[in-house]
């Protein structure tokens, strides 16, 4: 029993490594087995909202939020200690929207938030895709990070790859 548990725990990281397929269903795939596999690792609940199809064409963006999701998770079980966690994807004429939501401790005032790598790590792969990435309280208790992927870049920009049908 001990060895089926182990072999459970080993293929559930090891599904982590190249978790993103190259399709633009690829994303929603990858973060609903996120969710999953956080859930039945770390005994809590966590889940997976996405209320309309999300479709990211371009796989590196789509790896780079996945990457964020995953570090926000991490640090939602490592460091809040919630019992919830709730991964949400949408998208609107606008923005690609992904959410992160923990019912855990959230952040202490007298602790800089942006001083832990794992957030700076996020706000680099943020920036990577051109994003902008908050993290902060969530009501009544815990954390939100929250990732907004700009559908079109501001005049004289280049075009970024990453698309939304």
């Amino acid at each position: 029993d001990g060895l089926e548990e182990s072999l459970r725990h080993v293929r559930a990281l090891s599904k982590g490594l190249v978790p993103v397929e190259v399709d633009s269903e690829g994303l929603m795939i990858a973060l609903s087995e996120l969710a999953s596999r956080t859930s039945d690792l770390h005994d809590l609940n966590c889940s997976f909202e996405c209320d309309e199809p999300v479709c990211v064409l371009d796989n590196q963006t789509a790896m780079h939020l996945y990457r964020l999701s995953q570090e926000a998770v991490n640090n939602a079980v490592k460091h809040g200690r919630g019992r919830n966690i709730l991964i949400s994807l949408a998208d609107d004429s606008e923005w690609l929207t992904l959410k992160i939501e923990d019912d855990g401790r959230g952040f202490h005032t007298d602790n800089e938030p942006h001083s832990g790598s794992g957030l700076r790590i996020m706000r680099y792969r943020a920036e990577l895709i051109g994003a902008k990435l908050s993290v902060g309280p969530a009501q009544p208790h815990g954390t939100i990070v929250t990732c907004l992927l700009p559908h079109h870049q501001p005049a004289g920009e280049p075009e970024r790859s990453a698309q939304t049908a």
